[in-house]
């Protein structure tokens, strides 16, 4: 086997038997057992993929724009606990990563405009690893069980060791103790110790090591080579200038008309105080939004640079159009944040307008540069920075900060304690607050879902000011970070809930 194989797969096992040994937990606490572990594993595991692309000959720092924010992402882990952000770093961190990898080992990948074609390579690239994964099952089984062992003195001794362990344990021992209560009394440690070894859980954890780190391998086979993506690529048509106009100049003359009958509800100075209807308002202006900016990302992919100048105009139509949308839904989610206060939901929404604010701006700056524009690789990498920025952000602290700030208004609609949604970042802010005195009373009467150890009950509150279960809320909490190994724990358990 050769030097450069060998060290790819102990490297591949380590990182998998990291992984089986301190993020265990992850099985029957999920992400709760997600801190400095799960930093230290996912740091380790995008070093050894780098060192792979580093000895392909690529050139790390022209790969910074994507290794940072995948960095930042990592780092999340370390700083806090918020399991709503965990779960979509798992879904997302995966996806960034495999993109920009296998983009960096295109040969001619600083050339390439990306397109539908690329995206598709991208794809097939990604799950060729699945094809790897026969070599890389039979290199760890030459690894782990060289041929020559039985001709050399080491395998000769390794395996009379392993037989004579498992003779003792399951037949002599055994029938010496059943004779003799002082031999088995001896022998009982030993025989911990073996069952221990041999139980289900090691067992478990041993071909879960195996598993990920062939699944590891797999990856490091398939992905750890250059290829080339524009020799196979067929020339760009342009698209046909008369159909492209009819379409384009027929959608926007929709989407100028619901602009206008929508005048009147494009400027909301308040919030209808039923909250089916506010619900309805928002979201309406939210969804038109997201929909609005898909049909403009596909509309500016299939026929940017691709038709005549007149029809290029009507694209800059659209990104205008966009704007008015935007501007209009970003105002509704003002209103709605600060007559309800935020939640993860809230918070990611407006982040989301923020980021098509900057996509639909760039848009339309790229219809006026005598360069054509990547729009693809710029939103994907507008979607990495600005989402790994976002992870380094003590979401949780602003979110109950923000909200306690809001809930002073006279004419606030905002209940403090559907903020027992936030997870132990905020401990010692709660433990602050009611040690001052402060601001965790809740206006009377009012109804409210009470979750208490043994379940959720609707609730009518008629007296006192201060909620009767945050108690509740910082003991489960407290619970939580006590039941934390070591290894689990992140900076916000040391620090920020001090």
């Amino acid at each position: 086997m050769e030097k450069y194989l060998k060290l790819m797969l102990l490297a591949s096992l380590s990182v998998s038997v990291f992984w089986t040994v301190f993020l265990w937990n992850f099985w029957s606490r999920d992400f709760w057992a997600l801190g400095a572990n799960a930093f230290v594993y996912l740091a380790a595991l995008v070093s050894l993929f780098l060192w792979v692309l580093h000895r392909e000959g690529v050139n790390l720092r022209r790969c910074l724009y994507w290794v940072i924010p995948i960095g930042l992402i990592i780092l999340s882990f370390l700083l806090y606990d918020n399991p709503f952000l965990k779960t979509i770093n798992i879904l997302v961190l995966p996806v960034l990563f495999a993109i920009f990898y296998n983009f960096s080992l295109i040969e001619e990948g600083e050339r390439l405009h990306w397109d539908s074609r690329l995206v598709v390579r991208l794809v097939w690239r990604t799950v060729s690893l699945l094809g790897s994964l026969v070599r890389s099952a039979r290199s760890h089984v030459l690894l782990l069980f060289p041929v020559h062992w039985k001709y050399g003195l080491g395998g000769r001794i390794v395996v009379g060791v392993a037989i004579l362990l498992i003779i003792s344990a399951t037949v002599v021992v055994p029938l010496l103790a059943s004779a003799d209560t002082q031999f088995a009394a001896a022998l009982d440690g030993f025989m911990r110790w073996f069952q221990n070894l041999i139980s289900t859980t090691v067992v478990s954890r041993i071909l879960l090591s195996l598993v990920l780190s062939v699944g590891t391998t797999a990856a490091l086979i398939a992905w750890g080579r250059k290829f080339v993506h524009a020799a196979e690529a067929k020339e760009e048509k342009s698209a046909d200038s008369v159909i492209a106009g009819i379409v384009l100049g027929g959608i926007l003359a929709l989407y100028l008309l619901f602009l206008i009958l929508q005048l009147n509800r494009l400027v909301i100075g308040s919030l209808p105080f039923e909250f089916k209807d506010v619900e309805q308002a928002v979201k309406s202006g939210f969804w038109q939004l997201l929909v609005l900016s898909v049909v403009n990302i596909v509309i500016f992919l299939a026929a940017y640079r691709k038709t005549v100048p007149a029809v290029q105009k009507m694209l800059l139509a659209f990104a205008i159009a966009s704007i008015l949308l935007l501007a209009s839904a970003a105002q509704r989610m003002g209103l709605y944040v600060i007559g309800y206060g935020f939640s993860y939901e809230k918070l990611f929404a407006s982040y989301t307008v923020l980021f098509c604010a900057i996509l639909f701006g760039w848009l339309i700056y790229g219809m006026f540069t005598p360069k054509r524009v990547n729009i693809l690789k710029f939103l994907i990498v507008l979607f990495a920075w600005m989402y790994g920025i976002l992870t380094m952000l003590p979401i949780e602290r602003f979110i109950f900060s923000a909200n306690l700030a809001l809930a002073q208004r006279e004419d606030t609609r905002i209940r403090l304690y559907e903020m027992t949604m936030l997870s132990p970042d905020v401990l010692g802010s709660v433990r602050k607050t009611i040690a001052d005195g402060g601001g965790l009373g809740e206006p009377l009467p009012f109804f409210d879902t009470v979750c208490r150890l043994d379940g959720c009950v609707r609730t009518e509150f008629s007296a006192g000011m201060t909620h009767p279960d945050w108690g509740i809320w910082i003991t489960r909490n407290e619970s939580l970070l006590r039941e934390k190994a070591w290894y689990e724990k992140n900076l916000s358990n040391f620090i920020l809930s001090e």
